[in-house]
């Protein structure tokens, strides 16, 4: 099966891909983002890139961690790639920015400098 040519063909299969990820947990909707849209298929030959956005409510588990009804916008772009016959996807996601939106990651520490560290107070080492 070589990697779709169509506009359509290319979202539909990355669309079924994209859900099939995300939407039980997050239910909500899947696009690609102007001005890509107009754009597809992004790519040459054996290989086509597809930016998209699902937008959706943290409603179920995702990776251990239980529904947090917060809102999110998960951000990622899926290559096609024709090998062997096949349609292989490799799906790049902003896990990030999808963590800090369900509270996974809620803050950051400042980075380390020598500097910092000749002046940092013994009594908040560590900290």
């Amino acid at each position: 099966m070589p990697v779709p040519e169509s506009a359509e063909q290319i979202e539909r299969v990355v669309r079924e891909d994209v859900a099939s990820a995300f939407h039980e947990a997050f239910p909500g909707r899947f696009e690609i983002p102007e001005p890509f849209s107009a754009e597809l298929p992004i790519g040459t030959g054996t290989t086509t890139a597809v930016p998209w956005r699902w937008t959706g409510r943290h409603e179920g588990r995702f990776q251990a961690r239980p529904a947090t009804f917060l809102d999110v916008e998960i951000n990622g772009v899926t290559f096609l790639r024709e090998e062997g016959g096949e349609v292989l996807h490799h799906r790049l996601v902003d896990w990030l920015n999808l963590f800090r939106s369900i509270g996974v990651v809620a803050a950051s520490r400042a980075p380390f400098s020598p500097r910092a560290a000749e002046n940092a107070d013994p009594e908040s080492a560590g900290n």
